[in-house]
């Protein structure tokens, strides 16, 4: 890192001794990059015992990320230049980790789809049967009904709940196996999956 701050100040670097406070600050936008260097890095590069070190950086900025690769690139290129002629046989590499990994489109777009599903379900089996029970008239046949308005409203809610949960919960079942998210069949995965729609479709059908 000396030698990489050094001559063209490319970079300022910044020294930690912890690297958990070196990775809160690069989620928090402090830093571009953690280069991690391990303690017994030196002694690798003497044995040619393939030393490396890791080079964290925030993937959200292409370019700042890019530029910074191509640097520590070079600088690691620099300890597979040998001190003496074949001394050293091993070859540094820089090890290039994402804090923020990539998601497939196809994973991104499935709570989209899944919230897409409850929203139909609960417009039609929430919305559209009242209006359409209103114009048939068939509104004025439930004020004659010995139930109060509490439970007419819950009636309609839940009725509307249970169709959008069971549209919500097949969606997500089968999107999960076709976007490839891993161990979609999770017990305790797909559980919480489940109290979240069913929160999800019992909101909005209240809206409605």
């Amino acid at each position: 890192m000396r030698s990489a701050s050094s001559g063209a100040r490319i970079f300022d670097t910044i020294e930690y001794a912890d690297q958990g406070e070196a990775l809160t600050d690069l989620r928090n936008g402090r830093v571009n990059a953690v280069l991690t260097i391990p303690p017994d890095f030196s002694r690798r590069v003497l044995a040619g015992n393939q030393p490396r070190v890791a080079l964290i950086q925030d993937n959200t900025d292409n370019i700042v990320a890019a530029s910074l690769t191509g640097v520590m690139g070079s600088v690691v290129s620099a300890f597979n230049q040998p001190l003496r002629a074949d001394r050293l046989s091993g070859a540094a590499a820089l090890d290039v980790v994402e804090v923020y990994p990539y998601v497939p489109y196809i994973q991104y777009l499935l709570p989209g789809s899944i919230a897409m599903s409850i929203f139909m379900m609960v417009m039609v089996g929430g919305g559209i049967i009242f209006i359409d029970d209103k114009a048939r008239g068939l509104h004025e046949g439930y004020l004659v009904t010995p139930i109060t308005k509490l439970e007419l409203i819950a009636g309609f809610n839940i009725s509307g709940t249970i169709k959008a949960v069971l549209a919500g919960v097949a969606i997500m079942v089968v999107g999960s196996l076709v976007a490839g998210v891993p161990n979609p069949l999770d017990p305790m995965r797909m559980l919480r999956m489940f109290v979240v729609i069913v929160v999800t479709a019992f909101s909005l059908i209240s809206q409605m």
